[in-house]
């Protein structure tokens, strides 16, 4: 599961131990910037504890949710990057083979929603589960969580779900 701090950046691994990612913040809250975050795929070798960067991703902009594939071959991504003239809110997730020769170009997008409003429901996390499906918690005041049925086939097969399920409440 990935550990967050949505200011500082947040370290997501697979579940073999054997990769993991780091995502950075860079501040750039001005209203004529577009917001970014650098991801980088590192491999860690559990023996002697070496780190080895293996690649970094591109085109991505503030990114709010990370998470590896049962078994590390797809990589999810959330970002909302913001658009400067009109101010213009984006949301997307994509799915990365991190087993392609061309890691950035098997990049699939897999949700975006667009709109004017801040408030635009976003994906802010993701969350590998025991019953092996990644989950995304959504706000602002979304009632539903959305979820990625088989995360480690291909998209589209890996089956996206927006409104999955509707957490019940007490």
């Amino acid at each position: 599961m990935p550990i967050a701090d949505e200011w500082a950046g947040q370290l997501c691994s697979t579940v073999q131990g054997d990769r993991f990612v780091n995502v950075s913040e860079q501040w750039q809250w001005t209203s004529d910037a577009q917001d970014a975050s650098l991801i980088e795929l590192f491999g860690l070798d559990a023996a002697t504890g070496a780190i080895a960067h293996q690649f970094t991703f591109t085109d991505l902009g503030r990114v709010r949710g990370v998470e590896f594939s049962p078994s590390g071959r797809f990589l999810y991504v959330a970002d909302w990057p913001v658009n400067a003239a009109p101010q213009t809110y984006v949301r997307r997730l994509f799915q990365y083979d991190l087993w392609a020769a061309d890691i950035q170009g098997s990049r699939v997008l897999l949700d975006s929603e667009s709109g004017t409003n801040w408030a635009l429901p976003s994906i802010t996390a993701l969350g590998l589960a025991p019953d092996g499906r990644i989950y995304m918690a959504r706000e602002p005041f979304v009632p539903y969580l959305s979820v990625i049925e088989q995360p480690d086939l291909s998209a589209p097969a890996c089956g996206f779900v927006q409104k999955a399920s509707t957490p019940a409440r007490q």
